[in-house]
């Protein structure tokens, strides 16, 4: 999918829907912010949580969180930023 930040955007970002129980089984956490609560996934709300890849090109040294990106055409906010991981 695509990402967009004001005018920056990246292409083929890999986007995977999950619910606050990913971390339980991962072996990663946010670096900075946090994951979604279960409030959130209850209720549908607009919150990612972004890669440490996609923060560094799009946000350029600027804290994303609680930043709107757009995923595709729909806007969301960005309550964290994963780990700095090899490629997944």
């Amino acid at each position: 999918m695509t990402v967009k930040y004001r005018t920056e955007s990246l292409n083929n970002v890999t986007v995977t829907g999950t619910t606050e129980a990913y971390l339980a089984c991962a072996n990663t956490v946010p670096e900075t912010g946090r994951f979604f609560t279960d409030s959130e996934v209850d209720l549908n709300r607009a919150v990612c949580v972004i890669g440490w890849d996609v923060q560094d090109k799009l946000f350029k040294g600027e804290d994303p969180i609680d930043r709107r990106v757009k995923i595709g055409a729909q806007p969301f906010t960005v309550v964290g930023v994963m780990e700095k991981r090899g490629n997944m």
